[in-house]
């Protein structure tokens, strides 16, 4: 015998895989641990006796483990051949075969149930993480909806606000108005010239309140969709002759340069003239106003027929070489109170243009447009107060003919 102690124990092991019903009970395999004497066989043991196959078998493949079980067999499948009698040797053979035989069921049984665990408690944490996930969500849509309900509530207050003040400011400013256009009008040559002078800035100053007054009112109707209209059979090019008048005079007195090309077979249209009117005006004064003095004004009027449907258009575009439109604010150049560029540079005299106002026209055409079942845009390579890019607006009107016509 070559190793008796060896010998002694592998027949102790033998005896126990006959008569117990768990041949890899812990005990087995803290003597096969001793008897190897390998790694393996330590990641084994812990496998089969159930005290750490959750960080071993999961985090091992399951082809890695029945390789350990088949490493551990011929390290002792050596030692018996080296350590112990043939004869012997081989009936103890017989007997480890199916220990390991067991400990290869018992790897994969043990494999497949910490997997089966391992998942499950990882869906028990995704079923957690969901609802913790969907309570948040449920509690950010009550507060978005809480605080849209605010914001229209503040945006409500704000129309009404507008509306009331609005109303409030246009009767005593047309009695202001009223009386400085009398007195300019009958008692102009009985005051002094220094009261004249303080006349005609009254009657200057109630008007430019009465304007923003009205532009006040019609943000409101527009918002609130009760803005009046009055269609009627409208000649545009009679209209433009009228603005352009007007406009062009403005422009000259800047030494702009302002070209008109309004074609003559403009169709009449259907439409109110004033309001039409009103949203030409704004346009053609916006860009008078952002363009420096010297610069250049380009408006054109002209029939458009769209290829797909055969629907008639008027086409104006109002062209100007001002200070342009970043692209960043092109989205927010029609709403209300938006102003645009730096507003030091509308008051400091840095460059040869004039102020803008309070930032309602081109909420105004806009709302108007609509109205008139038109459409608005822009067009802008940029915001430069130095090279001036300029920018164009392009007006679309739908051609309705009267229908008595």
């Amino acid at each position: 015998m070559k190793n008796s102690t060896l010998a002694i124990w592998l027949e102790h092991c033998l005896e126990f895989i006959n008569q117990a019903e768990d041949p890899l009970s812990a005990v087995i395999f803290e003597g096969v641990l001793h008897a190897a004497d390998t790694g393996h066989l330590i990641m084994l043991e812990s496998i089969l006796s159930g005290t750490a196959h959750s960080a071993v078998a999961v985090n091992r493949p399951l082809e890695s483990l029945l390789n350990s079980i088949y490493i551990t067999k011929m390290v002792i499948w050596g030692r018996l051949e080296a350590e112990i009698d043939p004869a012997q040797a081989w009936d103890m053979s017989v007997g480890l075969e199916i220990l390991f035989q067991e400990a290869l069921i018992i790897a994969t049984d043990s494999y497949t149930k910490a997997l089966a665990e391992s998942h499950q408690r990882h869906a028990v944490e995704a079923a957690r993480l969901s609802q913790e996930a969907e309570q948040k969500v449920m509690g950010y849509a009550t507060e978005l909806a809480r605080a849209n309900r605010e914001l229209a509530r503040l945006e409500q207050a704000k129309s009404d606000f507008i509306s009331i003040a609005a109303h409030e400011l246009k009767t005593p400013l047309t009695i202001v108005q009223g009386y400085a256009d009398m007195l300019l009008e009958q008692e102009l040559a009985r005051v002094s010239e220094k009261a004249q002078t303080i006349l005609k800035g009254i009657a200057v100053g109630a008007e430019r309140m009465n304007d923003i007054v009205n532009d006040l009112l019609d943000v409101s109707a527009i918002e609130m969709s009760s803005l009046v209209l009055n269609p009627e059979p409208v000649v545009v090019g009679e209209l433009f002759q009228v603005l352009l008048e007007r406009a062009s005079h403005v422009a000259r007195s800047r030494q702009q340069t302002f070209n008109v090309d309004i074609k003559t077979d403009l169709p009449i249209i259907q439409t109110d003239p004033k309001r039409l009117y009103q949203v030409l005006d704004q346009l053609v004064n916006n860009a008078i106003k952002f363009t420096p003095d010297g610069g250049e004004i380009t408006v054109t009027a002209y029939h458009e027929t769209e290829a797909k449907t055969g629907a008639d258009f008027i086409k104006v575009e109002v062209a100007d070489t001002g200070i342009g439109i970043a692209p960043e604010d092109k989205e927010y150049v029609f709403d209300k109170f938006f102003r645009v560029g730096k507003t030091n540079l509308h008051s400091s005299g840095k460059v040869k243009f004039k102020g803008a106002g309070p930032g309602l026209g081109l909420s105004i055409v806009k709302g108007v447009v609509e109205s008139l079942n038109g459409q608005i845009w822009i067009e802008s390579q940029g915001y430069d107060e130095v090279n001036f890019p300029g920018s164009t607006f392009h007006l679309r009107l739908p051609v309705q003919k009267n229908s008595e016509e």
